[in-house]
């Protein structure tokens, strides 16, 4: 509602710089028009993810309050750019007006943001940067470390920020899916595994009292065992 408000208001400003009148007026309509135009191109889009938001049943930024008050004002300064053009153009009174859209845009977008981090965070299963550093040394796993890492870098351009549209909610769903279809194609590593792995690759190596019953079982039921030599330090 407050962008079709905005959007009169601005059609009103037009109409009164066609008319005839000295420069000086001229220049204030146009001033307070592109002032407008500011606002509304700041509310656009935090609207538009608002509703994606609820459609999508993410959530709902609790903001009606600031939302009818600067909906009043926006209806307040068009009844006086009708009824008092030259009142309109002075600065200390369209100054309510965009202190009012700049308190709303700046409540919406925090909000907004907790919503969208949350969400994601609800998703995205959490993600282990060192069992992937050693698993993409394996064979067996390497692929699905690359998977991963790329579904991950698409990923990024939705965390960065929130999205505008549905589609682009619906987009990000479906790269969360993905993740956590290949997450669950890597069985939980135990600890004692893990730290096997974690020395094999590295430059010194793992010590021999590492390679237990058990670590020898999971290379083999990996078919990975070719993989790791022993050799004296």
């Amino acid at each position: 509602m407050i962008i079709e408000r905005s959007k009169s208001l601005i059609e009103l400003l037009d109409q009164k710089k066609s008319l005839k009148g000295n420069l000086n007026k001229i220049k204030g309509f146009r001033t307070r028009r592109d002032e407008i135009i500011k606002i509304n191109k700041r509310l656009k889009p935090l609207a538009t993810t608002s509703t994606a938001f609820r459609t999508k049943n993410i959530g709902s930024a609790d903001v009606e309050g600031r939302s009818v008050e600067l909906e009043e004002t926006i209806l307040n300064a068009a009844k006086t750019l009708k009824e008092n053009p030259e009142d309109f153009t002075r600065a200390h009174n369209f100054k309510k007006l965009q202190e009012g859209a700049a308190t709303l845009s700046n409540d919406l977008e925090v909000k907004l943001n907790n919503m969208w981090f949350n969400y994601t965070r609800s998703l995205l299963p959490d993600e282990n940067t060192e069992l992937l550093d050693v698993l993409d040394r394996l064979p067996s796993f390497s692929s699905s470390v690359r998977q991963i890492r790329q579904i991950n870098s698409e990923i990024a351009t939705f965390r960065d920020g929130w999205p505008l549209t549905e589609e682009d909610i619906e987009k990000f769903n479906g790269l969360a899916d993905k993740m956590k279809t290949v997450w669950d194609g890597i069985e939980a590593v135990p600890p004692d595994i893990l730290a096997f792995l974690q020395n094999a690759v590295s430059s010194s190596g793992a010590s021999i009292d590492l390679l237990t019953d058990e670590v020898r079982k999971w290379l083999a039921e990996y078919k990975i065992n070719a993989s790791f030599k022993v050799r004296l330090s």
